[in-house]
């Protein structure tokens, strides 16, 4: 299978499946015995190389089960309750953990600022919709279907200048270990917290965390989600998910080592692997801003192909990709940012994403891109 859908899930990275294999037996991290330190010790360890990954490493960290998970997290603890009318400001082009999340808030008036045909939010859009009755602004980091990187430190600095106090977060799944940026600059800019995922950078799935910014006002406050024992500082009861937390930390600790020369080889790749398709291939439209954008996703439109088709005469070869966001990518219709970006309704169709990964390689593009021109041509003969 030549993997195609790092967006949705990262392969695991050596150092984490070589820590799997031999993996030591694991106590609970609350338990005050020899074992139990160790636990905590090992707990310590994979967060402070979390938060040096994130160049945040006063920053405070709590584990979650998932993104998703951390997303909820930073909207319900941090905002608490919410009483009718209350603002909040997001766009239309998050993930669904970010979406979902803010519909549930039945009493708050939820406005989406909207892209411009690069998927970008411009700084102007979404600071004057902000007022002094809005409580939250939210603004996803990196798109994970455009692969459009946002101008959160920009945003975040305007706002606060415009004397924004409100809360501000952003969902950065999948930005953490694919951009290498500054948190604790975030943090001073006036961002409260972020919300990050495991398998996103090479470590199971079933582990996330929330980072959140120790000097919030906010963030000093916090209404929990999950009630019982005092774990995570009292933001999240449950005995911790140990194993997924360690290898989150190793996968995160090889990272550091390692990004900026990953980034650089995907970059290459994506621009070979378009250049390459463009020269097989008639009739590709590529969406996203080629400007500022995370050098490992392709959002394509191929004329005359359903993209769910597409990906399903695909996987058939042995070739996986998506249409988008895998948690709605079993559903009908198309993703709300398609339809920001695309306003064409049969285009909208007519478009998959190719997301590389940490070990992508120049061969296996070669292979994809002759089976992808073999699937292409055999559809739109078809029609």
């Amino acid at each position: 299978m030549i993997y195609l859908d790092a967006n949705a899930s990262s392969r695991l990275r050596p150092n984490v499946s070589e820590y799997l294999r031999s993996a030591p037996q694991l106590y609970n991290a609350s338990s005050v015995h020899s074992e139990g330190r160790i636990a905590r010790a090992a707990l310590r360890e994979a967060r402070q190389n979390i938060l040096n990954l994130a160049k945040a490493p006063n920053a405070e960290l709590v584990f979650t089960s998932s993104g998703t998970e951390a997303c909820n997290l930073m909207i319900f603890g941090f905002l608490g309750e919410v009483s009718a009318g209350t603002k909040i400001v997001s766009s239309v082009i998050e993930h669904p953990a970010i979406k979902e999340t803010l519909k549930s808030l039945k009493t708050a008036d939820i406005i989406e600022a909207k892209p411009n045909q690069l998927g970008r939010i411009e700084i102007n859009n979404i600071c004057s919709l902000v007022d002094k009755d809005t409580a939250l602004v939210n603004l996803m980091f990196i798109n994970n279907e455009t692969g459009t990187i946002q101008a959160l430190n920009e945003i975040t600095k305007s706002l606060r200048q415009s004397a924004y106090q409100g809360l501000i977060i952003s969902d950065a799944c999948q930005a953490f270990g694919k951009l290498n940026f500054d948190l604790s600059e975030l943090f001073e800019s006036g961002l409260d917290a972020i919300s990050i995922s495991g398998h996103k950078i090479g470590a199971p799935a079933g582990i996330g965390a929330l980072i959140y910014n120790p000097n919030s006002s906010y963030c000093r406050r916090f209404w929990p989600q999950i009630f019982g024992g005092p774990q995570e500082k009292g933001f999240r009861a449950g005995s911790e998910n140990l194993l997924g937390a360690i290898c989150f930390g190793l996968a995160a600790k090889n990272l550091i080592e390692t990004i900026d020369q990953e980034n650089t080889q995907k970059l290459e790749l994506a621009d070979y692997f378009f250049d390459l398709l463009n020269s097989k291939i008639k009739g590709i439209t590529r969406y996203g801003d080629t400007e500022n954008w995370v050098g490992n996703t392709l959002l394509l439109g191929f004329e005359s192909c359903l993209g769910g088709d597409l990906v399903a005469a695909l996987d058939i070869e042995g070739v996986a990709i998506s249409t988008g966001a895998a948690c709605a990518s079993g559903k009908q219709g198309v993703s709300d940012t398609v339809k920001a970006i695309e306003p064409d309704l049969q285009k909208q169709k007519q478009i998959i994403r190719i997301s590389l990964d940490w070990d992508s390689n120049r061969r296996e593009l070669e292979i994809a891109a002759d089976i992808l021109e073999m699937c292409v041509n055999r559809m739109r003969n078809r029609y």
